[in-house]
C-alpha cells in the first residue's frame, strides 16, 4: 500500500468527509472512525448516489469515502456525479470484491485511492490522510494488473518529460505526497506542484494516478 511515507500523515487543518455506503451501520461506524481523529469532521452520510451528490453540492467535502455497491448505481457512476458539483473533492473508493475493471474505470473518473472493506481501521485513516495531503493510495500489486484494462492510446506519450518529471514521477508512483517529494528533492512545495501539473498535461492525463499507469504503460518508470 502506498502509505510508507511519513508526510502521508502530516494533517494540520480539519479536513471534512463525506462518507457513501448503502449500509447504515458501515455509514455511522466510518463516520465515529473519522470523528474520532482531529483532523477531520464528517460532515455527513448518504446511503445512495442522490443523496450524496445533493450532500456534496451543499458541503464541498474535502474528501468522499464511497462504497463501490449502491442501490442506485456504482461508487464510479457516483463518483463522477460528486465530482461535477465538487470537483475538488478527492475520492477514496471502498470495496469488498475489488476488479481490475472496477480500478481501471475509477481511476479513469478521477478517483486518487482505494481501500478495501477488509483493511483494518488505521489504514482507512491514513489512507484518506495521504489523500489530503496531495498523496495517492492504491494497492501495488495492482498497479501492473490494471494497465490492460485502462483506455489505450498512450504510446509515445511522455517523450518530452524532463529527468526532474520523471524523478517525481517515481516519487508519485510510490505514493509520495508532494510535500514528501518537496523534501526528498530539497525544492519548494510549489514548484513540485508546478511540475506535477506538467506531468499531467504532457501525459494527457486528469489525475495522478492515470498518469502513473501512463507512465508504467509506456514504460517511463518500470512495473
Amino acid at each position: 500500500m502506498y502509505l510508507e511515507k511519513s508526510d502521508c500523515q502530516l494533517v494540520e487543518a480539519v479536513y471534512s468527509v463525506l462518507v457513501v455506503d448503502d449500509h447504515v451501520m458501515v455509514c455511522e461506524s466510518l463516520a465515529r472512525l473519522l470523528q474520532d481523529e482531529d483532523a477531520f469532521q464528517v460532515v455527513g452520510i448518504a446511503n445512495d448516489i442522490a443523496t450524496a451528490v445533493s450532500m456534496a453540492q451543499a458541503t464541498v467535502p474535502n474528501v468522499v469515502i464511497i462504497d463501490f455497491n449502491l442501490p442506485d448505481g456504482d461508487g464510479v457512476t457516483a463518483g463522477e456525479k460528486i465530482l461535477e458539483v465538487s470537483p475538488d473533492s478527492k475520492l477514496l473508493m471502498l470495496t469488498g470484491v475489488p476488479s481490475e475493471e472496477m480500478f481501471a474505470a475509477a481511476i479513469e473518473v478521477g478517483f486518487r485511492g482505494f481501500m478495501s472493506k477488509e483493511r483494518a481501521s488505521r489504514q482507512l485513516i491514513d489512507g484518506v490522510k495521504c489523500l489530503v495531503n496531495g498523496g495517492t493510495c492504491l494497492p501495488q500489486d495492482m498497479v501492473a494488473s490494471i494497465l490492460p484494462k485502462m483506455k489505450r492510446g498512450y504510446q509515445g506519450r511522455g517523450s518530452d518529460l524532463t529527468k526532474r518529471e520523471i524523478d517525481i514521477l517515481k516519487y508519485l508512483s510510490e505514493g509520495s505526497s508532494p510535500q514528501d517529494i518537496s523534501k526528498q528533492l530539497f525544492i519548494n512545495i510549489h514548484t513540485v506542484r508546478n511540475h506535477i501539473q506538467n506531468i499531467l498535461s504532457k501525459l494527457g492525463a486528469h489525475s495522478q494516478l492515470q498518469a502513473i499507469a501512463i507512465a508504467h504503460s509506456e514504460r517511463i518508470i518500470p512495473r
